[in-house]
């Protein structure tokens, strides 16, 4: 169970995307319309036309698609993974010819449902949200306009959704963190206290999974005994993060850490806390969506020894496959799994996004 820590006031890796070296590739280079051609997009044209950053569409979308009316409520664009989802949700509307309102709930979760009533005049069939934005009563509003609700990495029982898997994504996370501490532990941290660290965010059972899975794969292959340490700064973000790790690194003088963040903001808030205290050296980080946070940090030589890897969720790629998963659900049919699969590191970072 997770101990809540408020800030004061804070390969077998599964398939898809092995997003290509072309990851971080420009924006669409062409553009889909709703024509009267037959058959459809194939996923040569999809990667074609989403400047190479969409590997794996979860949807062959009929080229002749009616052009739908949808609406997305993004959970929050001051976080750069839901800015690579609205960038995503809106290069696939314009790709596939249909319409798209988005709207940003900037983190304040609590406000989904009013949030849809301001896009609800246009009447969206389908309406998308994700991360744990989405609620009980922002589905039933959806759902008495006789409109959908579909989600990216969120489950919410009567929605269909897509995404990674927390609990995958963060034992893929305890498992890369495994080996660099091991590492540490054979050598300059002989004979120290290891203490694993989860940086979740505050009202996020999603980011809570991912660190808690990862948490228990590293207590089992590095058999610590220490009481693991789970903060929530809120928000999530980088300069949130880097108080609460603050205030802990003060609490552990003596210790050293294996930290994993939900996201790549509380990795960059960790490393950051550690800069500030020079403790650097005492800690391995790593973090789960591979955004540019992530990846700027990847490339920073300081960083180099502490900062060991990032899991690539592709975000661009989920807003671009909500879109499709959202033609799917309106024409009653189902779709694909995501699965992510690459650990960017500081090696390979600029072989994935070398257009970042």
């Amino acid at each position: 169970m997770i101990t809540r820590i408020k800030n004061r006031p804070w390969t077998v890796l599964a398939a898809v995307a092995t997003i290509g070296l072309l990851a971080g590739c420009s924006a669409p280079a062409d553009t889909g319309s709703n024509s009267d051609e037959q058959g459809t997009w194939t996923a040569a044209e999809v990667l074609d036309g989403s400047g190479g950053r969409v590997a794996a569409p979860l949807f062959a979308v009929p080229k002749n698609v009616e052009s739908y009316e949808f609406a997305f409520l993004n959970p929050g664009l001051s976080v750069p993974t839901f800015k690579d989802w609205q960038t995503g949700v809106q290069d696939a509307a314009d790709f596939y010819g249909v319409k798209i309102t988005q709207t940003d709930l900037d983190l304040k979760y609590e406000n989904a449902l009013t949030s849809y009533g301001t896009v609800a005049v246009k009447s969206p069939v389908i309406v998308g949200s994700g991360a744990g934005a989405a609620n009980a009563a922002l589905l039933s509003g959806v759902e008495a306009d006789g409109a959908k609700l579909v989600l990216i990495d969120q489950d919410l029982e009567g929605a269909p959704s897509f995404g990674v898997d927390n609990a995958t994504t963060g034992e893929i996370g305890g498992q890369f963190l495994v080996e660099a501490a091991q590492g540490r532990i054979d050598s300059d941290w002989a004979g120290k206290n290891v203490v694993y660290v989860g940086i979740s965010a505050a009202s996020c059972e999603p980011c809570d999974v991912r660190v808690q899975k990862g948490g228990d794969v590293v207590a089992d292959a590095l058999s610590l005994t220490s009481e693991p340490g789970f903060l929530l700064p809120d928000p999530g973000t980088a300069d949130q993060a880097q108080i609460v790790f603050t205030d802990y690194l003060t609490a552990h003088p003596d210790d050293v850490f294996v930290v994993l963040g939900f996201g790549d903001g509380a990795a960059v808030g960790a490393l950051n806390a550690l800069k500030a205290a020079d403790r650097l050296d005492d800690a391995v980080v790593g973090s789960l969506g591979g955004d540019i946070s992530g990846r700027t940090a990847l490339r920073d030589p300081s960083n180099a020894k502490a900062f060991v890897g990032a899991l690539d969720f592709n975000p661009y790629q989920e807003g671009w496959n909500w879109v499709e998963a959202a033609i799917a659900t309106q024409l009653g049919k189902s779709f694909a799994t995501y699965d992510a699969s690459t650990v960017l590191t500081p090696a390979n970072v600029d072989d994935f996004y070398p257009n970042d």
